[in-house]
């Protein structure tokens, strides 16, 4: 058995390191994630994950995009991916610099989760 893992975990764990540095290119970083029934956020959590589906029209993503812009929210991410069995249809995952703590930020996820056809709220945490 085997792990991708930090440090970190590894030593909370008590996993032996057999290899470190393993990527294959020096800007590559893997992201983990814990899963849990009830969302918690930790103090200092300043980074939001969406996946987010608009309605398929002119100027859908734009308006969805043009939220966090409006309160000056550092987008990180926005990436296409497509929906199975829609034709030229897309679902997307953004990242964004901001917390839920922040009411502009609660405020503005609760609109785009009123608009969108598909809103899932992915997390709201730290990088380490």
């Amino acid at each position: 058995m085997a792990a991708i893992a930090s440090g970190n975990a590894g030593k909370l764990y008590g996993l032996e390191t057999i290899a470190d540095d393993i990527q294959d290119t020096s800007n590559n970083y893997t992201r983990f994630v814990c899963i849990a029934r009830e969302p918690k956020i930790f103090p200092g959590a300043d980074r939001v994950s969406l996946l987010v589906g608009c309605d398929h029209r002119p100027g859908a993503l734009y308006e969805l995009i043009a939220k966090p812009t409006a309160l000056g929210i550092n987008m990180l991410k926005l990436e296409s991916m497509p929906i199975v069995g829609h034709d030229f249809e897309f679902m997307f995952i953004i990242d964004m610099q901001a917390s839920v703590r922040d009411s502009g930020t609660a405020a503005m996820l609760e609109s785009m989760e009123r608009e969108c056809a598909l809103f899932r709220f992915l997390g709201c945490y730290s990088e380490v």
